[in-house]
Order: C-alpha cells, then sequence, then structure tokens
C-alpha cells in the first residue's frame, strides 16, 4: 500500500500542475481576445470618425446647394421689390429679401464651419489609423508568440497527463478509487497532509489510532470530517521535495 500512496502524491501534484497549465492555457485566450478586441476598437473609430467627416461634407454640400436655390430667389425678390409702385408692398418684399440675406449668411457660416470640422478630422483619421496599424503590428507579434506559448504549454500538458496515467494504472484499484471518487467533491484536492495532529485539508485534529495508521502506510487513512486521504507531512515532503505547501492546506471545502 506504500507504493499505492505514494503514487497517489505523485498523482496529486500533476493534478495540481494540470490545474495551472489549464489555467495559463485559458488566460492566454483571453489575453488573446482582449488583444484582438483592441485593434477592433481601433479600427472602428477610425471608421467612426470617417464617417462623421463624410457626413460632414455631405452636409456642406447640401447647404452650397440650398444657398444656390436662396440666393437665386433673393436676387429673384430684389428685382420684384425694386419694380413694385406700392411703397408698402416694396417694404415688405425688402424685409423678406432681407430675412432670407440673414439666412443665406448663417448658412454659409455653418457650411464653413462643417468644412473647418471635416478638416480637423482628416488628422484625426490619420492619427487613429497610424494608431490601428502599430496596434494591429503589436497584436501580430503577440499573437505569434501566444502560439508558441500554447504549443509548448500543451506539450507539457500532454506530457503530464501521461504521467499521470502511468501513475494511475500502477495504483491499487482500491486507492484508485477512493482517490478518483474525491477528485471532484474535494476541489480536485483529494490528499490531505497531516500538519501536526490536524488534517490540513479541513482542520480537524486527527485521533491517535488513526495518526497510528496513516503513520504506518499499510492502508487508506480517511479524514473522519473531510474525508480527505491522510498523508503523513513528512511522507509528502520526501515524495514532492516540497515543504512549503501540503496537500489539501489552504482548501475551503471541509
Amino acid at each position: 500500500m506504500k507504493e499505492s500512496i505514494l503514487l497517489l502524491i505523485e498523482t496529486q501534484v500533476l493534478d495540481d500542475r494540470l490545474v495551472v497549465l489549464d489555467r495559463r492555457l485559458n488566460s492566454l485566450l483571453v489575453e488573446l481576445g482582449e488583444g484582438e478586441s483592441r485593434v477592433s476598437v481601433l479600427e472602428a473609430e477610425a471608421e467612426d470618425t470617417e464617417g462623421e467627416r463624410k457626413a460632414c461634407l455631405a452636409r456642406a454640400r447640401d447647404i452650397e446647394n440650398d444657398l444656390l436655390i436662396d440666393e437665386a430667389r433673393a436676387i429673384k425678390w430684389e428685382d420684384e421689390s425694386n419694380r413694385m409702385r406700392d411703397v408698402g408692398s416694396a417694404e415688405i418684399a425688402r424685409q423678406k429679401v432681407q430675412t432670407l440675406r440673414d439666412k443665406i449668411a448663417g448658412e454659409e457660416e455653418e457650411a464653413l464651419s462643417l468644412l473647418e470640422k471635416a478638416e480637423v478630422l482628416v488628422g484625426r483619421i490619420q492619427e487613429a489609423k497610424e494608431t490601428m496599424k502599430e496596434a494591429s503590428v503589436e497584436f501580430q507579434t503577440f499573437r505569434t508568440t501566444v502560439k508558441e506559448d500554447q504549443k509548448t504549454l500543451e506539450e507539457e500538458k500532454a506530457n503530464v497527463v501521461a504521467r499521470k496515467s502511468v501513475a494511475l494504472d500502477s495504483v491499487a484499484m482500491e486507492a484508485r478509487a477512493a482517490y478518483e471518487k474525491l477528485v471532484d467533491s474535494r476541489n480536485g484536492q483529494p490528499l490531505a497532509v497531516i500538519r501536526g495532529s490536524s488534517c490540513a485539508g479541513c482542520g480537524m485534529t486527527v485521533p491517535p489510532n488513526d495518526m497510528g495508521r496513516a503513520m504506518g502506510l499499510t492502508g487508506l487513512v480517511a479524514c473522519r470530517s473531510c474525508s480527505r486521504i491522510l498523508i503523513p507531512d513528512q511522507v509528502w515532503k520526501d515524495a514532492t521535495g516540497d515543504g512549503d505547501e501540503a496537500a489539501g492546506e489552504g482548501s475551503s471545502e471541509g
């Protein structure tokens, strides 16, 4: 049984490594998506600015067309007012002409403002395109790096999965069944180191009888509180070479 317990420790360590690898692979996908989104946002901003510029020019052209019509109308009304014999009618006609002239002046000012704005937007569009180009080049470089990282991580993951399979295949059937049953229910931490006289998984004190059996490595000993398989502290350290973090330690599940 000692050999199976050591193999379970190896399996736990490999499972922990798989969690780290999966987390890193997922984070790469997130980072890749964020980079792609940033380029898309910059591209959309450049397109929106270009659309705004075109709208300014289109509105300015519409105003210029209205100006031609209003100008022709003003000239016509001026000519008619000059030919009127009735002083009152002529004055009313001149007032209409002045109102139209005021409107024409306002339209000319609006058209000029729109053309100036369109000119300013040309610079903003160029700046946005340059920013987008730089971001795109940076993203392509980043994506190449991500693909290389993904390949490295996937290769390591495949190696860890293979090692885990070999380890589990060599574990006694009873011990393997107990381990696999606890994987999901104990948040991937089926094993728990005995710290002092307590289970590192849930903090419950391990009874002396269970402590003696666990130390003897003659069979699996489960914590009476969280059901994790208890592993003597020194056995864990000898098997993993890691004395800083023990199996099941810091788990939020009892």
